[in-house]
């Protein structure tokens, strides 16, 4: 009897440090499997075997997987309408085989969905599109096939998108939205869909479009739709995730919450209007300082930088009770003052730092750590 208590003390103890670890973890693009040497040419159960093997050997404990390209279309099988399979991947049902090995691995698996970004559904319901002021389609980049969220017939098509996700991956640990902003270039280009007027015009008759009301109603409508994103989840008892960048100013500070509400319509301050079973599990932050370093110039931006981000990032989230993933990226960044991608050297001292401040963070991605090497430097970082 003694050593079935000492037994269960144990599992006990090993369940609250894994409920208590900090987020640890990396971004999964399969997209990138065609130009990886060492995953080109495996069947996907060996590529998702692989994958998991160097994600844990490395020490995360979450990837973060891409399971909806808004182009290629699903990294898993589903008819539901309007959405096309991955003609590779995705038909060999990539998404399940990545969750079982991760599983088998002790590691979490959050699935990164599109909020309205969706080549198929744009194409199909042209009445569907997000629309500028003179009513043609809002397309600031040739990739971007955006739809309005104030659509009815869009959110509903998209709660159904959702519920089949989950549906299909049971086992799923979480979802996340993937960036969800409205305002690409910080100019209130959109969204003018005609279902997006209305709802302006109901709420203020005799308002203007484009104006502060204007953009207050923009920035309630994206948290009510990411609101009925995380709703999905936990009624299917699965974390929520949200991942947006958080701009800085060029002396290194980053910008108002609501100055950037008022830019792109999303604010990181304003999921706490909503009920608490629609509210994320987590809000993460995006900090890269390369980006800032190659469109403001000067020394503020180097690897150091994400120690002050990331402490005034969770400071704001911390009064709202709210935990937030911090993420950093080996990403290559070009602006106004050239092109600048870290270093290997400086990409783990990063991770040290982070590592160091024990808070939630993540990286992208899998195939830069693959195409730099860095799995047993990341190891050390970690440590």
């Amino acid at each position: 009897m003694r050593l079935l208590i000492a037994l269960l003390t144990v599992f006990s103890v090993n369940i609250a440090l894994a409920q208590t670890a900090p987020v640890r973890g990396l971004r999964f693009d399969p997209g990138y499997v065609y130009d990886d040497p060492q995953l080109a040419g495996k069947t996907v159960h060996q590529i998702a075997a692989t994958a998991a093997q160097n994600v844990k050997n490395a020490g995360f404990n979450t990837i973060f997987l891409f399971a909806y390209s808004p182009y290629y279309g699903a990294f898993y099988n589903t008819t539901y309408n309007m959405t096309n399979v991955e003609g590779s991947m995705g038909k060999g049902n990539f998404t399940t085989a990545l969750i079982n090995e991760a599983h088998a691995r002790g590691i979490k698996v959050i699935a990164d969905l599109p909020m309205n970004n969706f080549y198929k559904v744009w194409s199909a319901k042209p009445t569907w599109r997000m629309k500028k002021k003179n009513g043609y389609d809002y397309r600031p980049y040739s990739d971007l096939y955006l739809l309005s969220i104030f659509h009815p017939e869009f959110r509903a098509w998209y709660t159904g998108f959702v519920n089949d996700f989950l549906a299909k991956h049971p086992n799923i640990d979480g979802i996340e939205a993937f960036e969800p902003q409205l305002d690409f270039n910080w100019n209130n280009a959109a969204d003018y869909n005609p279902e997006a007027n209305k709802k302006f015009y109901a709420k203020y008759p005799t308002g203007t479009l484009g104006s502060a009301n204007w953009e207050s109603v923009q920035t309630a409508e994206v948290i009510s739709h990411l609101g009925n994103f995380f709703g999905l989840a936990k009624a299917k008892g699965k974390e929520a995730h949200v991942v947006q960048t958080w701009t800085a100013q060029s002396n290194g500070a980053l910008l108002s919450a609501a100055s950037l509400s008022k830019a792109i319509a999303f604010n990181f301050l304003g999921f706490n209007a909503l009920p608490l079973n629609q509210r994320p599990t987590y809000i993460q932050g995006e900090f890269m300082w390369a980006q800032w370093a190659s469109e403001y110039g000067g020394t503020v931006f180097n690897p150091d930088w994400i120690k002050s981000a990331a402490t005034s990032f969770l400071s704001q989230m911390n009064t709202l009770a709210q935990p937030a993933i911090v993420h950093t990226e080996l990403s290559e960044f070009s602006g106004s003052y050239g092109t600048v991608r870290p270093t290997s050297t400086q990409f783990l001292q990063e991770l040290k730092t982070l590592r160091s401040m024990n808070v939630n963070f993540d990286v992208y991605d899998y195939a830069q750590v693959s195409e730099m090497n860095l799995w047993s430097g990341i190891a050390q970082a970690l440590k």
